[in-house]
């Protein structure tokens, strides 16, 4: 009898583990503070939205949970009917250079698939936690493909400050954050990377135990930023997710 129990439970959670997320509403809503909570090992999600138009572009967002829970690995596939899929899109190695920070995947050969559905799998093996998952109907990299990123001078003065350490846990890359959001602001500035804009070579950036916010200073090619471990601290007080949107 105790066998036969056993047995029925084990079919039951086998059943429930072979359905596979559809449209989890978490990595749609725009906002990376409302996560995926997945499991170890490959992940599957399916997105199906009944696309009418080819998907050129996706973001995946990292969470606010530590780098261990990011995906490494992850491979887009994409369907007409549900049944046959597609390799999209593929990616290994990857890395999130800060919390709530976007990697943008442009698709190469876009289709018009109905359905879509992520594979995505952590690099240790850990439980895998998604911020986002954004699809776009138009090639977010076009035009900015010879952006100009400047080259950056990171440096903490005071890093016994518990600003300086906030700051480590929401950048985990800060020359490669600070290029980053250098390109967003671009964008939001600029049509193209070949418009005139100035010629920043190079972003000394620098955290500093102080009573302010931040500062700059300097002219291109050369810019300053000093930014307020003491502010940091406040900020984070709030939430990190404001604290990133602040840096």
């Amino acid at each position: 009898m105790k066998i036969n129990i056993l047995i029925s439970i084990s079919l039951l959670l086998c059943s429930c583990q072979a359905k596979l997320p559809v449209n989890v509403p978490e990595l749609s809503d725009g906002n990376p503070t409302t996560c995926f909570v997945g499991t170890t090992g490959m992940n599957k999600v399916i997105f199906d939205e009944q696309y009418t138009v080819p998907v050129q572009s996706y973001k995946i967002y990292s969470s606010g949970e530590t780098p261990a829970h990011d995906p490494s690995a992850w491979t887009l596939k994409g369907s007409y009917d549900g049944k046959n899929w597609v390799v999209v899109d593929e990616r290994k190695d990857q890395t999130f250079c800060s919390r709530y920070q976007e990697i943008l995947c442009p698709i190469t050969k876009p289709s018009n698939y109905k359905q879509y559905m992520l594979e995505a799998a952590t690099a240790a093996g850990d439980t895998l936690v998604l911020g986002d998952v954004l699809f776009f109907d138009a090639n977010l990299n076009a035009n900015w493909e010879n952006f100009g990123y400047p080259g950056v001078d990171f440096e903490v003065l005071d890093p016994e400050t518990k600003g300086a350490s906030i700051y480590t846990g929401l950048v985990q890359d800060p020359d490669a954050y600070i290029r980053y959001h250098a390109r967003k602001v671009a964008e939001i500035l600029f049509y193209t990377a070949k418009d005139t804009m100035n010629d920043v070579q190079e972003i000394k950036y620098t955290l500093k135990d102080y009573d302010g916010v931040s500062a700059k200073g300097g002219n291109p090619p050369v810019i300053s930023i000093v930014y307020s471990t003491q502010h940091i601290e406040k900020s984070a007080n709030e939430s990190l997710y404001k604290l990133d949107f602040e840096t």
